[in-house]
């Protein structure tokens, strides 16, 4: 004797949104049994029924809260079961006992810094009273050149911001993955705290161990690990421009690439970068639009890792 089905009843289902993000839904299940002893405890953990803290099937940012069970009217077999859900995590519940057993405890802040600004919108060309020279072209985004294309020296400045998130956790042993995560870069799109990261836009650049302590004579390492985000991402693209070319000569009738020095058309050579196509040869035209500039990204952080496998929360 047991139970004989487990159904959603659709008609069943709700669902609720408020102005502070919270969200909450509930979904209705029948269950029919044959045995009218089973305990609601029994008919709560029935499979088929949703597990506590088991993610909602479309809105997978909210987690089953609770569950409950009442028997049907005029009947001992006849169950009906509904699963909460919800985004809101309560702040205010208490610890559980088993420090092990605690969730990952995040906390953000922005750190500000200081970079050489290389992209920016144009505006109008002004004389030093303030009067126009040229108007302003249209909106676009491109390298910020002077109005012969060069580089401005000493180059442009600007203080910007990013996210940094620490995660907490109690843990029993130290981690094995620890010196394989050091410095490392997300090696794909990853969703944490219910932010979408892309891939090479998140950097471990700190953790940190404390001392073996005990609570509830349960032993465990305080853990926690620095995040850092960068919106462009850690991957740099360094603009294609030097003073030496890939040339091909001839040297006794055998052709062979060579790394030459530039020389400009006075058959001198340059003193000043010129920017390159990306194969090594100068770039063609020599004043080729700025936004026809090539560039070569390098990873200079050497090691992307899966982050996912650190089992940082989702929402």
């Amino acid at each position: 004797m047991g139970v004989l089905s487990v159904d959603e009843t659709w008609a069943g289902q709700t669902g609720s949104m408020q102005n502070d993000g919270v969200r909450t839904y509930a979904r209705e299940f029948r269950v029919i049994t044959d045995d009218p002893e089973l305990s609601p405890a029994e008919i709560g953990s029935t499979p088929g029924i949703p597990l506590l803290w088991s993610r909602h099937p479309v809105d997978i940012l909210t987690f089953c809260d609770k569950i409950s069970v009442k028997r049907a009217k005029a009947s001992r077999e006849v169950w009906d079961v509904t699963a909460t859900y919800t985004n809101k995590i309560d702040e205010d519940d208490e610890p559980d006992e088993n420090p092990l057993n605690r969730p990952w405890k995040l906390s953000w802040t922005s750190q500000a810094f200081t970079h050489v600004a290389h992209q920016g919108i144009k505006m109008e060309t002004v004389t030093a009273g303030g009067s126009s020279v040229l108007p302003a072209p249209s909106a676009v985004e491109g390298p910020i050149v002077n109005s012969a294309g060069d580089q401005f020296d000493p180059p442009i400045e600007i203080e910007s911001s990013n996210w940094q998130f620490t995660a907490k956790k109690n843990l029993a042993t130290i981690p094995t993955w620890l010196m394989d995560y050091r410095d490392a870069l997300n090696d794909a799109r990853v969703l944490i705290a219910g932010i979408y990261f892309e891939k090479h836009e998140l950097r471990i650049n700190g953790m940190n161990i404390g001392e073996y302590t005990y609570e509830n004579d349960v032993g465990f390492y305080p853990f926690e690990i620095q995040v850092a985000q960068k919106t462009e991402t850690w991957v740099r693209d360094l603009l294609d421009q030097g003073t030496h070319e890939i040339k091909t000569i001839n040297q006794a009738g055998t052709a062979s690439q060579a790394r030459l020095r530039v020389v400009d058309g006075k058959g001198q050579h340059v003193t000043e970068p010129v920017r390159l196509d990306g194969s090594g040869a100068k770039l063609e035209p020599a004043d080729a639009p700025i936004e026809d500039s090539i560039f070569i990204r390098y990873q200079v952080y050497l090691k992307d890792r899966d982050f996912t496998a650190l089992g940082l929360p989702i929402n």
